[in-house]
C-alpha cells in the first residue's frame, strides 16, 4: 500500500487541496496548501497536519482577508482510501486559525451585507468600523431617508466585544447607541446580527473548514480574528 502513497505522493495530494480551496475563492494575492503525510503515519490512518496560508485572499462570498492562516494537526482518515489517494475524515479535526482584515474590508463586507439584507426606508452612507477601546468596536455612517434625500439621520453606535463560553463565538457584551431616533430601531438590529455573522465568520470560507472565533484585537491597524479551525472534511478537487 506505501507504493501507492509513493506513486501518488505529498505534491499530488497538495495539488488536488489547492485547487480546491481555490476554486472556492474569488481572488488571492498569495496562496498556499501544504499537506504534510508521512507514510507510516498514513497506514494508520493519520494525515500529519493540513497548513494554508494566503495574502489578500477574497472567498466566493465575497468576504476579504489581509491574512490568513491556518495550521490543523494528527487528522484522522480513512487509511485505505487515503492510501488510494483518496482521503476521507474519520472524524472532525480541530486546530488554529488567524485571519486579519482590514477596517475597509469590514466596511465594504458590512456595506454590501447590509445592501443585500435591509428591508426598509433607509440607505446608508459613510459607513466606518473601528476599535476605539481594546475591547469596543465603533460604527458610525449616515441615514438617508428613501423617501426625504434631505433627512439625514447618522447612525452612532459602539458595540463591546466579548467571548460567549456557552454559544463558542463573538457576542456582543453590551450596546450603546449615541443617538435615540426611533427610525433607526430596526436598522440597529439588523446591523448588530450583520456584524456578528461577519465577526464570527459564518459561511465565509471554504466548504469543509469551520471556524469558532476565540478573540478580536486591533494588529497594525487590522482586525486579528483568533480562532479554532475544524477541517469536516478534506478538500477535493471538482
Amino acid at each position: 500500500m506505501l507504493k501507492n502513497l509513493d506513486s501518488l505522493g505529498e505534491q499530488t495530494i497538495n495539488r488536488i487541496a489547492t485547487a480546491a480551496l481555490a476554486s472556492q475563492m474569488k481572488e488571492a494575492e498569495s496562496f498556499s496548501v501544504k499537506v504534510k503525510v508521512d507514510p507510516q503515519e498514513l497506514s494508520q490512518g493519520v494525515v500529519s497536519s493540513f497548513a494554508m496560508a494566503g495574502k489578500n485572499v477574497v472567498t466566493s462570498e465575497g468576504f476579504r482577508a489581509s491574512h490568513l492562516s491556518l495550521l490543523i494537526e494528527q487528522i484522522s482518515v480513512h487509511p485505505f482510501k487515503a492510501l488510494m489517494g483518496n482521503i476521507q475524515l474519520r472524524q472532525p479535526a480541530v486546530g488554529n486559525a488567524l485571519l486579519e482584515v482590514s477596517p475597509a474590508d469590514l466596511e465594504d463586507a458590512l456595506q454590501r451585507k447590509l445592501r443585500a439584507m435591509v428591508q426598509g426606508s433607509l440607505i446608508v452612507e459613510n459607513l466606518s468600523c473601528d476599535f476605539i477601546a481594546p475591547n469596543m468596536l465603533q460604527v458610525r455612517g449616515v441615514a438617508v431617508d428613501r423617501q426625504n434625500l434631505e433627512e439625514l439621520l447618522n447612525l452612532a453606535v459602539n458595540f463591546t466585544v466579548s467571548y460567549n463560553v456557552g454559544a463558542k463565538a463573538i457576542a456582543f457584551e453590551r450596546v450603546e447607541r449615541i443617538d435615540s431616533d426611533e427610525k433607526l430601531n430596526i436598522f440597529y438590529v439588523e446591523l448588530q446580527n450583520i456584524l456578528l455573522d461577519l465577526l464570527n465568520l459564518n459561511s465565509l470560507m471554504f466548504t469543509g473548514l469551520e471556524f469558532s472565533v476565540k478573540s478580536i484585537r486591533l494588529v497594525n491597524g487590522n482586525f486579528a480574528l483568533m480562532a479554532i479551525a475544524k477541517i469536516t472534511s478534506f478538500p477535493k478537487a471538482a
